[in-house]
């Protein structure tokens, strides 16, 4: 597979908000290079931008931290199984439940669960994953800014330029 960044014009920048405002800006002249493309070859040109980006690879890499962790997936697993002993000794009938194995149950998973969510790998991946979150709503509300011609609600009137029904 070749690298995303190969198929681009050498003259746009692989940085998505560069790219996005190379493709969108009307005050580019390379719009009207652009003007011939499909939306979907855009979207490519973008896609392919986004997967340039240093936090879709900082994802990719704390992503595979995440799965190659051997620690990690051994308290996953482990995670999983005394999730499922737990729900089956809460489906037994009441007075054949055993309160001390639930409690037991209830314990290990909390501990796992602890140990698990302030893992070095997973607070990496919920760090990296709130990053691409970021940067795809900032190219959504590019992309919707020159579709439609507003930008989003901010929920601060003094960022809105519109005829906020909101505003005292």
């Amino acid at each position: 597979m070749r690298a995303p960044s190969e198929n681009l014009s050498p003259c746009i920048s692989t940085e998505p908000r560069a790219l996005l405002s190379t493709v969108l800006s009307s005050q580019n002249n390379t719009r009207k290079e652009y003007t011939k493309m499909t939306v979907k070859e855009c979207a490519k040109l973008l896609g392919e931008a986004v997967a340039a980006s240093e936090e879709v690879k900082g994802y990719l890499a704390a992503k595979e931290a995440y799965d190659t962790s051997k620690a990690l997936q051994s308290m996953l697993s482990e995670y999983s199984a005394q999730r499922m002993l737990l729900g089956q000794e809460r489906m037994k009938p009441i007075g054949e439940q055993e309160s001390e194995v639930i409690a037991k149950l209830e314990a290990r998973v909390e501990t796992l669960y602890e140990d698990i969510t302030h893992s070095e790998e997973y607070l990496a991946l919920n760090a990296a994953q709130q990053a691409v979150n970021l940067l795809m709503q900032d190219v959504n509300s590019e992309i919707n800014f020159y579709a439609f011609g507003e930008r989003p609600c901010t929920h601060d009137c003094s960022t809105c330029h519109a005829d906020c029904s909101s505003r005292g």
